[in-house]
C-alpha cells in the first residue's frame, strides 16, 4: 500500500481507529484441524493433571485427619492409664483388707477396661511369656529353675497398646538362669 493510500484510509477511518498493516480476515492464515486437535489434547492433559493433583491433595488431607484423630485417641487413653493404675491399686488394697468396696471397684474396673477395649486399647500382661523388649521393660531379674530363661515371671505394672503403638510398656521381672 502506498503512503498516499494509507493517508486516505486514515482520513476516512472512524475516529480512534488505527490503520494496521495486519492482513484482513480474508488474508489470515487458516488454523488447521490438527492444530486445534492438538490444543484440545493439551487442555485435556492439563485438566487430567489438575484432577490428579486434587485427588492427591484430598487423600493427603484424609490421611492427615485420620492421623490426628488417632493421636487424639492416644492422648486420651494415655491420660486414663494412671486412673486404671489407681483403680487397680485401690482394688488390691480393698481385697487385702476385706473391704466391701472391693466388689464395686472390681465392677468399675471391669467396665472401664471393657470400654477401653472397645476403643482398641489392648492390655499388655505378659505373665509367663517370653520377654519382648518391644512391649515390656525388665525392672528385675529373678533366678528361677522352674521356667525357661528370659521368661516373664512377674508383672509389676501392666502395659497398654493402642492401634499397634505401645503407650506404656509392661514393667516386668524376668527369669534368669
Amino acid at each position: 500500500m502506498s503512503n498516499v493510500e494509507n493517508q486516505v484510509d486514515e482520513a476516512t477511518a472512524p475516529e480512534g481507529a488505527v490503520a494496521s498493516d495486519a492482513p484482513s480476515a480474508a488474508e489470515a492464515p487458516a488454523v488447521s484441524v490438527e492444530d486445534l486437535a492438538q490444543e484440545v489434547e493439551q487442555w485435556k492433559d492439563h485438566a487430567r493433571r489438575a484432577q490428579a493433583e486434587f485427588e492427591n491433595t484430598r487423600k493427603r488431607l484424609v490421611a492427615a485427619h485420620a492421623d490426628e484423630v488417632k493421636r487424639a485417641g492416644i492422648r486420651v487413653v494415655d491420660s486414663l492409664i494412671p486412673v486404671i493404675d489407681d483403680i487397680e491399686y485401690a482394688l488390691s488394697h480393698a481385697q487385702e483388707t476385706g473391704n466391701q468396696m472391693g466388689e464395686g471397684l472390681a465392677a468399675i474396673h471391669t467396665k472401664f477396661l471393657a470400654a477401653l477395649e472397645r476403643e482398641g486399647v489392648e492390655v499388655l500382661n505378659p505373665q509367663g511369656q517370653p520377654f519382648d523388649s518391644e512391649t515390656a521393660q525388665a525392672v528385675a531379674m529373678v533366678e528361677s529353675s522352674d521356667v525357661d530363661p528370659d521368661t516373664v515371671v512377674e508383672v509389676v505394672q501392666k502395659g497398654y497398646r493402642l492401634g499397634g503403638k505401645v503407650l506404656r510398656p509392661a514393667m516386668v521381672a524376668v527369669s534368669s538362669t
